[in-house]
């Protein structure tokens, strides 16, 4: 009994050898049948294909661009959305977005999900900005106005005046209150108001006053 103990032992410690020699300890479970829906890349593949992506990314803005602005042309030239309308249906649902911010705000059209012929509809006595199409891709535009709506968001003296009550209350001293209004009457385009109490004047004694008359 002892003797087939030990032979099945044996088999047992022949076959997790075998396991750990194909399958990494720790990491065995990364060697799983996984269904791919591309091929995967390893080693300095990766890093060609991520420097090709960058260049397929500027290309894509740039076709983006030219269609757009040809479409937007259309519209201006015969009051026509088809084309941009059809060009909003062949671009991917994250792209959409930008390119109905760029198309209305250049444009002679508004964006209704509603109608009919497609969401993009000429806007009769709208004016159209071609040059500013011609110089903005929508992806730039897009871009532009997220950057400008982080700036309206942000008001730095809003915030410096929610600092400066909420060092008041925590008992903050004279030096740094007075740094706080500082610059937020800097950026007032004012002048600060000094916190320090005014000089105490002494008066002078009696004797010291009838020698300054007796001199003069």
């Amino acid at each position: 009994m002892l003797h087939r103990l030990s032979a099945f032992q044996r088999q047992s410690d022949d076959v997790a050898l075998a396991v750990q020699c194909t399958f990494p300890r720790r990491s065995w479970h990364k060697w799983r049948p996984l269904m791919t829906k591309f091929t995967i890349l390893t080693g300095a593949a990766i890093g060609k294909a991520i420097a090709g992506f960058g260049k397929a990314i500027e290309t894509f803005k740039a076709r983006e661009h030219q269609l757009a602005f040809s479409a937007l042309n259309h519209v201006d030239m015969h009051n026509d959305p088809k084309y941009l309308n059809a060009l909003y249906a062949a671009t991917p649902a994250n792209y959409r977005g930008g390119l109905r911010l760029w198309a209305t705000h250049f444009g002679a059209v508004k964006f209704d999900e509603k109608a009919e012929s497609g969401p993009f509809v000429y806007a009769k006595g709208k004016t159209a900005d071609m040059e500013g199409a011609m110089n903005t891709a929508p992806a730039d535009f897009v871009k532009s106005q997220k950057g400008d709506a982080a700036d309206k968001a942000f008001d730095m003296v809003v915030e410096l005046e929610r600092l400066l009550k909420r060092a008041g209350d925590k008992g903050a001293g004279l030096r740094e209150l007075n740094a706080v209004k500082l610059a937020i009457s800097s950026l007032k385009g004012a002048e600060i108001v000094s916190a320090k109490p005014a000089p105490i004047v002494k008066k002078a004694k009696p004797a010291a006053v009838a020698e300054v008359q007796a001199a003069a």
